[in-house]
């Protein structure tokens, strides 16, 4: 961990802080006044080694020069491609930091309004003017030790064997804001203390991050820039209501609404009963989805055009800045005035649904539950229930649409089940004929003219790796089920990055009636490969909600996740869980994430448990 978060170190370094605010900053003021040549070269000095703008526009530069020599270096100097990619990466780290810095230095200054040393003040109290704009009124935190700091911590993380003589030297310079009577000591401990918080951030995010899975990034940056933006934000936005009260009419129906649903593709399908009531209970309004990339297919399929669907892309740190700034440029051209947000307890999702502009942003909210922080920007929170499956809380959030919060917690209405409506999806002819065309061109066995297929779906996508049940126990299921029954033929489906995995398990299985299909097909496609199967067994996961919206009977293996929250919800559907004391140990509570290191949950769920009701689900499809 870098130098200053060390826990021997932080700890001396805030105390420093709050000694020097209640006790160093009135003695210097009072007993002590610099020479002005000390104070005119201390200025001077200063300003020229922390000018922000001056390290922003250099990253910058650095950025694009990366990003234009990538594309310009051929493949045959491999050497120079990974110093241009470290280059890439360290400027953007850079860039980030500084702005953060920026953006938090200038907040916080702005919230304090602490007046600087050479204002005459009568008193503590009056040496405070909160939320002032004046330059006189912006001492803490001092933004050029803030700037200092963060050079700093990114100088430490680039060369760590002089961390020891960097961080004293920049102190230093950030010191000379006191000599220069502009800022008190607290404000150039509390300025440099951000700036390095901030780059150690961003540093973190970019750098270190870059080793480690898309979705821990996600999970990192959520908890760590979207708290604090929240929280930022829901000051700004009590301050301004404070300032400005302005009055929002719930009675007024939604012109044009946007669903948000980022996390999982399969819970795109399960918010189609939202959908159709918000259809019916308002029926002049536009429907809008915000979704990554990988969502469109799904929404194409269930009825959305090109124009209502709004995406984010979170491949890079940089597209998903610029893709998010889009995103809230087209919100407000095309005048969406509700977001209904589907996320549990993501502060991305309530940053981005507060941001764009919606007067009525209706969202689950963690009310009083601890560690599940998500800020005071929601205008129609939803109390989250873990005994409600994620159809019916989808749902009660149009329902807290339609009937305004009156109490806490809310929503204190019955979802009867009659009112859930699945989403059924029917393949065209022509995209069934394809995927008999791939199925027969993939398989080592010729396929008889009715074939019954078998799909087993051993993914669980990276975002919970603990829902997966153990490879080794698909190889004995398929070779029972090939015993049992002559006619079926065994998919193995899966995505694209699991194809080696697919043709593995095939191998080790040894009969022709097996196909390794991962990465085949487009989303239309499994679609119909599920119309024309007999039965598929899957982790929980996208496959299992994606089955729903066909007839075919699905088993679906639960052991983290609990079915009575994500469970099967189509009518030839099943789950098997062993529900052990332990589980479920992953929620939206933990952003799912657990420290099991032993999924015993999955484990032992045996493969004679799984084929006793394969066979009886393949006797209701014969």
């Amino acid at each position: 961990m870098a130098f200053i978060y060390h826990r021997f170190i932080l700890v001396p370094f805030i105390l420093a802080c709050l000694i020097s605010f209640f006790l160093l900053d009135s003695l210097i003021a009072e007993h002590i006044t610099f020479p002005h040549v000390l104070r005119l070269w201390s200025s001077l000095i200063s300003q020229f080694l922390s000018s922000i703008e001056v390290y922003i526009i250099t990253a910058l530069i650095s950025l694009i020069a990366a990003k234009v020599s990538l594309r310009l270096i051929p493949n045959t100097q491999p050497s120079l491609q990974k110093l241009a990619s470290q280059t890439y990466l360290a400027s953007l780290s850079a860039l980030t930091g500084f702005l953060f810095t920026l953006i938090f230095t200038f907040i916080v200054k702005t919230l304090i309004g602490r007046a600087r040393p050479f204002v005459l003040v009568d008193n503590f109290q009056s040496s405070f003017q909160h939320f002032s704009f004046e330059w006189a009124y912006h001492s803490m935190p001092s933004g050029n030790a803030a700037t200092l700091g963060a050079l700093a911590c990114f100088l430490i993380f680039l060369i760590p064997k002089f961390r020891f003589l960097i961080l004293p030297i920049t102190l230093a310079f950030a010191s000379l804001r006191i000599f220069a009577e502009v800022h008190h000591l607290s404000d150039v401990l509390v300025g440099f203390l951000i700036g390095y918080v901030s780059m150690h951030f961003a540093t973190h995010t970019i750098l270190i991050n870059d080793k480690i899975s898309k979705v821990d990034k996600m999970r990192f940056v959520d908890a760590y820039v979207g708290t604090p933006s929240c929280f930022a934000l829901t000051i700004i936005r009590k301050s301004w209501r404070y300032l400005f009260p302005r009055q929002i009419n719930p009675e007024k129906n939604p012109k044009n609404i946007l669903f948000i649903n980022f996390a999982e593709l399969g819970a795109i399908v399960l918010t189609h009963s939202a959908i159709s009531h918000a259809k019916k209970e308002f029926p002049d309004a536009h429907i809008y989805f915000l979704t990554f990339p990988g969502g469109i297919p799904t929404l194409k399929a269930m009825g959305f055009n090109d124009e209502h669907i709004l995406t984010i892309d979170p491949s890079s740190l940089s597209s998903l800045i610029l893709s998010s700034l889009k995103t809230l440029v087209l919100t407000r051209i095309r005048n969406i005035d509700t977001s209904i947000n589907t996320e549990v307890f993501i502060r991305f999702s309530t940053l981005i649904a507060y941001l764009s502009g919606c007067s009525r942003r209706v969202g689950f909210h963690p009310q009083n539950i601890k560690g599940s922080y998500v800020g005071d920007l929601i205008t129609d929170p939803v109390l989250f229930s873990t005994q409600l499956h994620a159809v019916d809380a989808y749902l009660s959030l149009v329902k807290a649409l339609k009937n305004p919060r009156k109490t806490d917690p809310w929503l204190k209405e019955h979802i009867p089940a009659h009112e859930r409506k699945l989403l059924a999806l029917k393949p065209s002819s022509t995209t069934l004929e394809t995927i008999r065309e791939k199925l027969k061109n993939a398989s080592p066995a010729d396929l008889p003219k009715q074939p019954r297929f078998v799909i087993l779906n051993a993914n669980a996508s990276d975002l919970v790796p603990l829902r997966r049940w153990p490879l080794s126990h698909y190889k004995p299921l398929a070779l029972a089920i090939l015993k049992e029954h002559h006619d079926v033929h065994i998919v193995l489906t899966g995505s694209p990055a699991e194809t080696n995995t697919a043709i593995t398990l095939a191998q080790s299985i040894d009969n022709p009636r097996v196909i390794p299909f991962a990465g085949e097909t487009s989303f239309d496609e499994l679609i119909a490969l599920y119309s024309l199967s007999h039965l598929l067994v899957t982790n929980d996961s996208g496959p299992a909600h994606f089955a729903s919206t066909t007839a075919i009977p699905t088993l679906v293996l639960f052991g983290p996740e609990t079915p009575v929250l994500f469970g099967p919800v189509g009518t030839n559907q099943e789950a098997i869980s062993l529900f052990l004391a332990c589980s479920p140990c992953i929620s939206p509570f933990n952003a799912k994430t657990s420290p099991c290191s032993d999924p015993v949950c999955m484990k032992n769920i045996s493969t004679e448990q799984v084929l006793k009701r394969t066979q009886a689900l393949l006797a209701t499809s014969s």
